[in-house]
Formats: C-alpha cells, structure tokens, sequence
C-alpha cells in the first residue's frame, strides 16, 4: 500500500466526518475546476491556497499531507519525461515552474511546491574510485 492510500484509509481515526474526507479525497484527486465543485458542494473552508489546511462548517479540522494532491502525479510524471513531454504534463496540469528547471512551482492558486534536485536526474557518483 503507497503512502497516499494508507493516509485516506487512515484519516477518518483523525477527526471530522466521513463525508468530508471522502469530499476532500475526490477533490484531491480532481481537476482544478471540478475540485472547486466538490469543496462547495460539501461546505469545506480552505484555508490557503492548497487543500493541505481545511475546515467543515462545524469547524472540525482536517489536514492533508501535500504529497495526496492531484498536482504531486504531475510534478513525478514530469521529473521522470522527456523534456517535450514533460512540458505537456506541466501545462496540462497547469503547474507554474519558476527557473528553468521543477525546482520551484506553483499550483493555479499560487501555492507553492519544491522538488529537490535529486529527484530531476539520475544520480551521479560523486566518489571518485582510486586508479580513475
């Protein structure tokens, strides 16, 4: 089981109701638009610009890691792609990448995600072997 499952087979033993985790993972899981839809539709507060930090109108916390978001698969796909490929991915998703690599992007609501360098390219051996 990935971490994603384990923690929505998991949150309902943190608090809230079941219908707000269940409307919270299928925003996750949504595009932008639908996702809007969902979090109305069930009277979730956002707090943010992420649904990392939310509230239900009895004013029940819940907290989302930031790796159960939809944009997460976006940014993986992309890191692992060819460089025309991974452009696609990017704008499809409508992630904005500030520089010129994934280090640094932003979501269509301006919130904020950073890749670690290691994860946009193979490893190097940085040890050099005697005799090299």
């Amino acid at each position: 089981m990935n971490m994603r499952e384990e923690f929505w087979d998991t949150s309902p033993h943190y608090g809230g109701q079941r219908e707000i985790w269940d409307a919270l993972r299928a925003a996750a899981e949504a595009e932008l638009t639908l996702a809007q839809t969902i979090i109305d539709s069930a009277g979730v507060i956002v707090q943010g610009r992420d649904l990392t930090l939310c509230w239900d109108e009895r004013g029940a916390k819940y907290e989302l890691p930031r790796y159960v978001l939809k944009i997460w698969d976006a940014l993986r796909a992309a890191a692992e792609a060819e460089l025309t490929l991974a452009q696609t991915i990017i704008d499809s998703a409508g992630v904005i990448v500030q520089g010129r690599d994934l280090t640094l992007c932003w979501d269509e609501r301006g919130a904020k995600y950073e890749l670690p360098r290691y994860v946009l390219s193979e490893p190097t051996n940085l040890i050099r072997e005697q005799g090299q």
